[in-house]
């Protein structure tokens, strides 16, 4: 029987869970027990568990299947002209175009890319920089009872309320996070485990655009409407349980979404160091316990055997399902596009120029009228014309 296990008589070995690919799933070390009943509860690997609730939650740690027409639609893009972001009526190159649009982003953003020609490893490495970064939009901020409760110097203080004002008036913290933020490579694992930046506390901006590296730094978790400041510690607590106990002591709320369902209070085994956490980080998924006996999934959404979040390799897929499945629309739907730019806009176009504006929803943009046209999905993946 595998160590992971506690040595309870009535545990029993799961069968691996699949070959270590990209897109494989999250393995783990470690395993809880899941109420089925009292006399004989049952453990699950906490990677198996993790596939079937993650399914359910907003930021779900798996796999998605590639869709075969995208396959198919990125085979045959090797023979269009791969300069152009503009999608002619005639020609099939939806993965070409959403390349160069991305390609485009990173180079702008100054971010390297190994190979800009294939898809793939670009698509990975946009995705990557943009979970990494935060968004520059206006939110609430909350202070732990930790942060509040602590003496800082006159310039901490200074610099803490510099960063509350920031994030409530929406001003790019880019800065003040890590420097290797814009690197693909770089694994976070800290924010990909626990969903957790750190930031620096420096006003000084150096000539690279980031703050000065100095002191203690401020650990913050940073949803789309509130950024709660967790603490203030040193460079060697990425892996502390108390930061993560901080948010689940302080905003329960914030994580609840993460707790393991049906999982038995306290019955993770087993609990891992800091030291060990910092190791798994690298290419595990483990859960975390409270000091209640809480078990949580990663709110971070964990990382695959390959080291990349597995948020990001859905996003990849999703982004070539959803530009191939808006250019076989748009192909159909020609005419009915053609008419409803020029109802909108006067203007009656016989040749359609379209290209793909990298946003939420994707959009699409008609060159010659600056029409744009977001696309939505139903549930049935037939994407729709709706008034931008």
């Amino acid at each position: 029987m595998p160590s992971f296990f506690s040595p309870q008589p009535w545990l029993m070995p799961f069968a691996p869970v699949g070959r270590c690919s990209q897109r494989s799933p999250c393995f783990v070390t470690n395993s809880v027990v899941l109420q089925r009943s009292v006399a004989r509860p049952r453990v699950t690997r906490f990677d198996r568990m993790a596939l079937v609730a993650l399914a359910t939650l907003r930021r779900h740690c798996g796999t998605t299947t590639r869709n075969p027409s995208a396959r198919a639609a990125t085979r045959r893009v090797s023979s269009v002209d791969q300069s152009s972001t503009e999608l002619p009526e005639a020609c099939t190159c939806s993965a070409v175009a959403i390349r160069v649009q991305v390609v485009a982003w990173c180079t702008d953003a100054g971010i390297p890319l190994a190979d800009p020609t294939k898809l793939e490893p670009v698509l990975f490495a946009y995705f990557s920089v943009k979970r990494r970064l935060i968004e520059p939009h206006p939110r609430g901020v909350k202070w732990s009872r930790e942060l509040s409760a602590r003496t800082v110097t006159d310039s901490q203080g200074e610099a803490l309320s510099l960063i509350e004002r920031q994030a409530r008036e929406g001003v790019n913290l880019t800065p003040r996070l890590s420097k290797s933020i814009l690197d693909p490579e770089f694994n976070d694992g800290l924010l990909e485990d626990w969903g957790i930046h750190h930031m620096h506390l420096s006003n000084k901006v150096q000539a690279n655009g980031f703050v000065e590296r100095d002191g203690p730094l401020l650990f913050v978790m940073v949803h789309p409407e509130t950024m709660f400041l967790v603490d203030l510690r040193d460079h060697d607590s990425f892996a502390d349980d108390e930061l993560l106990q901080i948010v689940h002591d302080n905003w329960p709320d914030a994580i609840a979404d993460f707790r393991a369902p049906g999982a038995v209070p306290g019955s993770l085994s087993p609990q891992l160091s800091p030291t060990s956490r910092r190791k798994a980080r690298k290419r595990l998924t483990v859960g975390w316990q409270a000091a209640d006996g809480t078990i949580y999934l990663p709110p971070g959404g964990g990382t695959t055997t390959s080291g990349l979040s597995p948020e990001v390799v859905d996003a990849a897929d999703d982004l070539r399902r959803k530009a191939h499945n808006a250019e076989e629309w748009v192909r159909k739907s020609a005419e009915r596009i053609r008419d409803a730019i020029a109802e909108r806009t006067g203007a009656r176009v016989e040749e359609l120029r379209m290209k793909f504006v990298l946003r939420d929803p994707l959009s699409i943009l008609e060159t010659q009228t600056n029409a744009v046209i977001p696309l939505r999905f139903d549930p049935a993946t037939v994407p729709l014309l709706h008034d931008d």
